[in-house]
């Protein structure tokens, strides 16, 4: 039998924008210690940016691997 947790959310500033694939690492073994799964296929990663007329020109940070990227 395979258990899911619902609605976890990690936010995370873009200053610590690196550590992300880590942090979500670090959730998906709680989540095994606790028998519980991590479903990356239902799991969004969404990055919000400022609008244009007050961005820098930034370069995203990489995706986590398995994880469906939404830019907003």
């Amino acid at each position: 039998m395979s258990k899911y947790a619902d609605d976890t959310y990690l936010v995370i500033p873009t200053s610590n924008a690196n550590t992300c694939t880590a942090e979500v690492e670090h959730i998906e073994a709680n989540s095994n210690a606790n028998n519980l799964q991590l479903n990356r296929i239902k799991s969004l990663e969404i990055v919000f940016e400022r609008p244009r007329s007050n961005r820098k020109q930034t370069i995203p940070p990489l995706a986590v691997p398995g994880i469906c990227r939404v830019i907003m």
